[in-house]
């Protein structure tokens, strides 16, 4: 939009921009404006009044297309007050004069001089105008007062200042506000600025600090310096990364705190000779850093191979060197933002190790991978039974004795529990006597209760009286003869549980066995005599 476009666009807007133009600008048709070249003068006469009456806060477009238009339209070379209508009304345009003051060379080089001088001397846009106009010719080619004035100006901002530093060697000492510092190596040097690895020299405890100087002492660099603690203070809200910290910030250098590691640069060369693994630890919290920065919908700038160090003692990143930032919309935009950055800046040899993309995607593939093997080996596995006392008593003394050194026999132990043994025996014996008896009487009672009732029922005939007698003493017969077997049996299985558990105790015992199996066979003969001796007593009985 501008005044090669059809002047109704101008005259559209002019209702809400302009409260405060004469109505008789408002009166002009588009039949007369349009004619530039012949009526220039009610044309200048126009934009001056569009500029100087009106106030362009709430329509910048249109005003930095007017700006725009008049820099490059060769008409209004004649007219310079344009350009100082705009720097006079509102500094808002001094970043739109830095910004075309180039585009065009219809006006000479004075004139633009006296617009960059005027812009100066209010003390706006300096940053636009030592970016965009004295980084180019002629102001790049040697000093000039306009670049002084910026840099002096610059200078007094903090009131701290060590000055041109455009070389410094080992063992240089250069005193700051608060420190006193010995360099000692040079740790890396850019286009605007240089870090040195240095040496505080106070008295208090030497400390190994950082060093960042100007490496060109011109306004944009030493500007660019002067917003490192703001960048820091960015990070320091954002919360993503560990950053090296600002200890002291003046007008021309920087001493920050000092991190051991290496860079991304080094990192990803031993990355790729080591077979660029995604397995790998630091490639891991790489690709985990640009996510979590990309949580926060922020595109930092100064995630660049040189402004990284992988600290090898802390296991992570940090941010060495800040940048500037940009919002985008979603997190993928600013991943995907990063693993761009990645394949350019990191990743320069791609014969060799694929792109960022790729190598995520297979990171995640290897990461589904060992969950699936890993939910297989847990289905697959067979729950792990509960211990019995036993078995537990067992796995104790087995790894208590793998552990403990082994210990001198206890014979006193081994008595105790002997003597123990013979205890549980003679309760055993007697409660089978007793069991044994209280049977017997129950038996006892029955027989002579079955006697008299088949005595009474077979009172009628002798001969009936006889053949029931016979048959009922078969009968007890052998019911006598099935329970005496039956208790054999019964004594038999008892006496041989009991040599069992006392051949168990005995090997316990240690080195007792033998007379341990002896007494057991004992006991079996003791058990097999009071069996032989129930039955005569039965006999006799009878």
């Amino acid at each position: 939009m501008g005044l090669t476009t059809p002047p109704d666009v101008f005259l559209k807007h002019l209702p809400n921009i302009l409260p405060k133009v004469e109505p008789a600008l408002m009166q002009i048709n588009s039949s007369e404006l349009s004619d530039e070249v012949k009526r220039k003068r009610k044309n200048v006469a126009f934009l001056r009044a569009l500029i100087e009456e009106s106030k362009f806060g709430d329509n910048v477009r249109l005003a930095e297309a007017i700006m725009k238009d008049i820099l490059s339209n060769p008409y209004f070379s004649s007219e310079p007050g344009l350009v100082m209508a705009f720097i006079n009304y509102s500094p808002a345009f001094n970043r739109l004069l830095a910004k075309y003051i180039f585009t065009t060379r219809h006006y000479p080089m004075e004139i633009m001089r006296e617009w960059i001088k005027s812009v100066v001397e209010k003390g706006d846009a300096d940053r636009d105008i030592s970016k965009f106009v004295l980084s180019k010719p002629p102001f790049t080619e040697g000093p000039d007062p306009i670049k002084d004035m910026i840099i002096k100006r610059c200078m007094g901002t903090t009131g701290r200042s060590i000055g041109p530093q455009l070389e410094l060697t080992p063992g240089t000492v250069i005193k700051t506000s608060g420190y006193k510092l010995k360099v000692l190596s040079c740790a890396g040097k850019g286009n605007t600025g240089a870090v040195y690895k240095a040496q505080t020299m106070n008295g208090k405890g030497e400390q190994i600090v950082g060093l960042k100087v100007c490496v060109k002492y011109e306004p944009e660099v030493i500007l660019s310096m002067q917003r490192e603690s703001k960048k820091m203070a960015f990070l320091e809200e954002l919360q993503v990364c560990k950053y090296t910290a600002i200890l002291e910030a003046g007008d021309d250098y920087a001493v920050k705190e000092w991190a051991e590691g290496i860079t991304g640069v080094e990192w990803f060369k031993v990355w790729e000779m080591d077979g660029a693994k995604t397995s790998d630890e630091s490639f891991r919290k790489l690709i985990q850093l640009f996510r979590k920065v990309g949580e926060k919908k922020i595109y930092l700038q100064n995630f660049k191979p040189h402004n990284l160090l992988w600290d090898q003692e802390q296991r992570l990143w940090q941010v060495i060197d800040y940048g500037g930032h940009k919002a985008l919309n979603t997190p993928e935009e600013v991943v995907e933002k990063y693993y761009e950055k990645f394949d350019d800046m990191w990743n320069k040899n791609k014969k060799l190790v694929p792109s960022c993309a790729e190598l995520v995607r297979r990171m995640q593939r290897e990461k589904k991978k060992l969950e699936d093997s890993r939910r297989t080996a847990s289905s697959t596995s067979t729950p792990t039974p509960t211990p019995s006392p036993l078995s537990g008593a067992s796995i104790s003394t087995s790894a208590s004795s793998s552990s403990i050194p082994a210990q001198p026999f206890n014979g006193a132990a081994s008595v105790n529990g002997k003597a123990k043994g013979k205890e549980k025996e003679q309760q055993e014996k007697e409660k089978e006597k007793k069991e044994q008896q209280e049977q017997r009487g129950e038996k006892e009672k029955k027989e002579e209760e079955e006697e008299q009732s088949a005595a009474a029922a077979a009172a009628p005939g002798k001969k009936g009286k006889k053949s029931t007698k016979k048959e009922k003493k078969e009968e007890k017969k052998k019911e006598k003869k099935e329970k005496k077997n039956s208790s054999k049996k019964e004594s038999i299985e008892r006496s041989r549980s009991v040599g069992e558990s006392e051949e168990g105790e005995e090997a316990e015992g240690g080195g007792e066995g033998g007379g341990g199996g002896g007494e057991g066979e004992a006991k079996k003969k003791g058990s097999l005599l009071m069996i032989k001796t129930s039955k005569s007593k039965k006999t006799k009985k009878r």
